[in-house]
C-alpha cells in the first residue's frame, strides 16, 4: 500500500508543480469555466488521480490472473 501511495502522491505533486509553473510562465491558461483548487485546475488533478488508479487496478487484476 505504501508504494501505491508514494506513486500517486509523487505523480500528483509533479502534476501540481507543473501546472503552477506552466500557468506562471504563460505556457497556457484556464478558461473561466475551469474549476480550480488553489489556482490549479481540477481536471488535471482528477486526471492524475483517476487514470493511474484505474491503470494499477487493471494491472493488479491481470497480474493475479497469471499467478
Amino acid at each position: 500500500m505504501l508504494p501505491f501511495a508514494i506513486f500517486i502522491g509523487s505523480g500528483l505533486a509533479v502534476t501540481v508543480a507543473y501546472e503552477i509553473h506552466a500557468l506562471a510562465v504563460g505556457q497556457w491558461s484556464y478558461a473561466e469555466t475551469m474549476p480550480a483548487i488553489a489556482g490549479v485546475g481540477v481536471l488535471p488533478i482528477l486526471q492524475w488521480l483517476l487514470i493511474p488508479i484505474a491503470e494499477l487496478a487493471v494491472f493488479r487484476l491481470l497480474w493475479r490472473s497469471r499467478v
